[in-house]
Parts: structure tokens; sequence; C-alpha cells
């Protein structure tokens, strides 16, 4: 037989789940400026975290484009495979995040290392060009996109595209970051 009691339970809804904290835009970015000033690495490094984890996910570590990209520098799987790190090692921890990104920077200077040398404070295309931003032109879109675009090829699927990411960022526009 049926109890009244859970007859009543039963078709009452059930209490709303109280809200969960939330940070403030502010606050958050706040906590990941210093955790990027206190991350041990060099100024140059520190700037360029600060201005692309910016321009990448507004300072939201945990944030995830609808491409599947993930946390303050937008990591696809390629990228962070390339690192040797999984989505789930940057979920708790900003300094991992930090640490991929720069990983990441490094493997891109080693290959880019003579179009650093060659352009870096020159100007392409009205943009003065620096080390930070041409290894931010090489996280949006590769190293071999960078290649192929002071190489005037077009070797890789992005170069093809005018330089172009699938949200219509123009390669010039990392560039511009640290101009």
């Amino acid at each position: 037989p049926v109890v009244e009691d859970q007859v009543q339970t039963a078709e009452q809804p059930s209490p709303p789940s109280p809200p969960s904290p939330t940070i403030s835009p502010e606050t958050e970015k706040n906590s990941v400026i210093t955790s990027i000033l206190g991350y041990d690495t060099s100024k140059e490094n520190k700037e360029y975290l600060i201005k692309l984890a910016k321009r990448e996910s507004s300072y939201r570590p945990l944030v995830q484009n609808s491409g599947g990209y993930f946390g303050l520098y937008q990591f696809g799987n390629s990228a962070l495979k390339a690192v040797g790190m999984r989505k789930d090692a940057l979920n708790n921890s900003l300094n991992n995040q930090h640490k991929a990104a720069l990983k990441l920077a490094g493997q891109n200077e080693e290959v880019l290392k003579g179009i650093i040398q060659k352009h870096n404070g020159k100007y392409k295309d009205g943009v003065k060009l620096t080390r930070n931003g041409i290894l931010a032109m090489a996280h949006l879109l590769g190293a071999g996109s960078v290649q192929d675009y002071f190489n005037n090829t077009k070797n890789t699927p992005f170069s093809r595209n005018g330089f172009v990411d699938g949200n219509k960022t123009h390669i010039l526009e990392y560039a511009k970051l640290f101009s």
C-alpha cells in the first residue's frame, strides 16, 4: 500500500539547489594575473602569458569554447598532446596552464627562431613584430602557418584560408597584442 506522505512527496518538485558560488570577472582576472606574476619565469614570458590569457579567455581559466578549446590559453587536444598534458591536468591548476602555454611557446620558438631573429623589431603589414607577437601568432595558427605567412607559401590549411582561425581572427591580430 502507498503511504499518503510518499504520494505527496513524489508529486512535489524538489527544492531548487542553492546557487553555486560565483567569482566576479574582476576577482578572477586579479587571481590569474597574481598567479602569472608569481610564476617562476622571465618578465618577458609573464607579459606573454598575461596578454595571451586576456585575448584567449578574458582571464577565465575554465572556459571552453564551442570548438572544444579549453582554459586560459584555449588549448585544443593537439596542442595539449604536443606539450604532454591532458585537459584534466589544467582543470585545477593555473600553474599547469602557464606551464603548458610556455612549453608550447618554447616549442614554437625553436621552430621559428630564424623568423624571430630576422623579423623581431621590424614591421610587416603595418604591425611592429616582436618575439612575443610572433609566438602569439603561432599560438593562434601553429608554427607552420607562421612560417607560411613569412615565406608567402600556403602549406597549411590556415594559410590556404587567408591566415584566419575558425573565428575569423587574422594571424596579425595576435602580433598586434605585442607591438
